[in-house]
């Protein structure tokens, strides 16, 4: 068992609905939803990987529980977090090619979100146990900065402060026809959401309940605190 402590919209919200939709699968619901038109037809297979994670922004990566502690202890971690967190806005997004992958993220680096992040990768790091030699080898090869090195033996993860990427996944790795012919139509998709302003203003931990399973919404903590 993994869990995920993410950003996710709220679960009511337009964004979340079509973002969830352009993966196929709601892991709020927990339960597969029709894809837009634009990508129901032959397009199916295009996000078969992202969709198992559910629609979601990364700030700390799946972690298994370390020994002795439970679910019921992080849940109850992921609250007196957000007791003490106020929300901040969202710097607006945009769909981009983040590696061959379509993805929605920031138009410029924004600090309060980096540094938010940051708080969610110290606060919750009890709950990780030590990083094994197998993962350590596997995410070396993205470890290509000093800064880089030094996140992933210290917080088991490369891509975390200073190297803090938000992204929230729209599909699997495409071949340049593909991100030729969807960027456009990813983009009118969510053109009128992303218009809208939207906020950072709760965590929200995600479940896998076994190795394949699809990740599942546990719970969304509204932060406590009056905005800033």
């Amino acid at each position: 068992t993994r869990y995920g402590l993410y950003y996710a919209p709220a679960l009511d919200s337009e964004l979340w609905r079509r973002g969830s939709a352009v993966l196929g699968y709601d892991a709020a619901a927990k339960q597969p939803v029709a894809k837009p038109e634009f990508l129901a037809a032959g397009r199916a297979d295009l996000s078969k990987r992202a969709s198992g994670y559910g629609f979601h922004a990364t700030l700390k990566q799946p972690i298994a529980l370390r020994e002795g502690l439970s679910e019921a202890d992080l849940l109850t971690a992921a609250k007196r977090f957000s007791d003490n967190e106020a929300a901040f806005a969202l710097p607006a997004l945009e769909v981009s090619d983040l590696f061959g992958h379509l993805a929605l993220t920031p138009r410029q680096r924004d600090q309060a979100l980096i540094d938010y992040a940051g708080r969610v990768v110290a606060y919750f790091e009890p709950f990780r146990p030590p990083l094994s030699a197998y993962d350590r080898e596997r995410r070396l090869a993205n470890a290509k900065t000093p800064e880089a090195l030094g996140n992933l033996d210290t917080w088991g993860y490369p891509f975390v402060f200073g190297q803090f990427p938000f992204h929230m996944t729209l599909t699997d790795k495409l071949d340049e026809q593909e991100l030729s012919d969807l960027k456009p139509k990813m983009a009118d998709y969510f053109e009128h959401v992303l218009a809208q302003p939207h906020l950072v203003s709760c965590l929200t931990v995600y479940k896998q309940p076994d190795t394949g399973a699809a990740f599942e919404v546990i719970e969304q903590f509204a932060f406590s605190k009056p905005r800033r």
